[in-house]
């Protein structure tokens, strides 16, 4: 009795820990800093593998900007607290854990999986397209786009009506993962539970937003949730090959900003407000670097109705606002979209 307890002592001690540690790594982005002479000045840089040969290298600021200075003191502590990670998982390796729970707080593999299985399906082909925060996280890792910590347990994937593909086993799909349907009574939906994980497909909102009208997609057996200014994501998809996982379609950069400034000042909760502001201030640094990314932007800025620039103006306002300097790259790649 007295052994099992010290046991569980330890599992309980190792299992925080090694929590504490993936919470601590989520706020330090990888890779190396290099620092740039450019017209006098001194600029640092967050350098990147980008995938072969190939690198890329990220702007922090100005060599006294208090973002470079933060991510400068972070990379000191990075190599000490993946040590420490490595450690507890071996501990807890020793006192038993199966390799999925040593790895559970890694969530990337579950999305893996998911990308894989669609790809194969070709799902992506005909109108799926993976938005929300772990489209950004995607961003993250393949895009360069400014490191920012966002933990979600939902992966929502967004369906462009009316769907024109073949037939498609969605659920059987999930179901062979591990995930099981779940049933909304209230609105009609269906969204699919895994361990730890929530799959939700989600469709534009279009009228006057009734959301008693769920139309079902009986090709696909999906009963998706309504959202509102989800064809902007829809209609600008843009398709990246992930390593060792296969293709995705996400929306195209410039679309993901305007829409988090879209539905931004709708959220009631500020945490989830704040969240779209900084998701959308992050990307707006990566389409503001990138002439192809921002003519796009430009051009998805140019035929929306006058209404949305209104909102939108409103929100970039908002961004600055709240988050003050972090908020400032939302708020000034709208100036430049809007010509101000």
């Amino acid at each position: 009795m007295v052994l099992q307890d010290i046991l569980r002592e330890n599992a309980e001690y190792y299992l925080q820990r090694k929590k504490e540690l993936v919470g601590a790594l989520l706020l330090i982005p990888a890779g190396s800093l290099c620092r740039r002479k450019i017209r006098g000045g001194q600029y640092w840089y967050l350098r990147q593998y980008a995938g072969g040969n190939r690198r890329r290298d990220i702007y922090l600021g100005r060599s006294n900007d208090s973002l470079a200075e933060a991510v400068r003191e972070a990379q000191k502590r990075r190599p000490k607290l993946l040590q420490d990670l490595v450690k507890a998982k071996r501990a807890l390796r020793m006192l038993g854990f199966k390799e999925v729970q040593v790895n559970r707080e890694n969530l990337d593999p579950v999305l893996k999986e998911l990308i894989t299985a669609f790809d194969l399906e070709g799902l992506w082909e005909v109108g799926l397209e993976l938005v929300g925060s772990w489209c950004f996280k995607v961003y993250q890792n393949y895009l360069g786009v400014e490191f920012y910590p966002f933990r979600t347990q939902d992966i929502d994937l967004a369906v462009k009506l009316p769907y024109r593909g073949e037939k498609k086993d969605i659920a059987g799909i999930l179901q062979s993962l591990g995930y099981q349907p779940r049933f909304n009574a209230a609105d009609g939906t269906i969204s699919y539970v895994g361990e730890g994980i929530t799959v939700e497909f989600i469709r534009n909102r279009q009228g006057s937003g009734n959301r008693s009208q769920h139309p079902q997609v009986p090709e696909l057996g999906l009963a998706p949730v309504p959202v509102p200014y989800l064809n902007l994501l829809l209609d600008n998809p843009y398709t990246l090959k992930l390593h060792k996982a296969g293709k995705v379609v996400v929306p195209h950069p410039a679309a993901f900003f305007l829409h988090k400034l879209l539905i931004a000042p709708a959220r009631k909760d500020p945490a989830k407000r704040e969240k779209d502001l900084r998701q959308a201030a992050a990307v707006a640094k990566t389409v503001a670097l990138d002439e192809a990314m921002l003519e796009k932007a430009r051009d998805i800025a140019d035929g929306m109705p006058k209404a949305w620039k209104k909102k939108l103006r409103k929100a970039a306002d908002q961004a600055r606002m709240e988050l003050g300097q972090a908020g400032e790259p939302a708020a000034g790649l709208w100036r430049v979209l809007e010509g101000a």
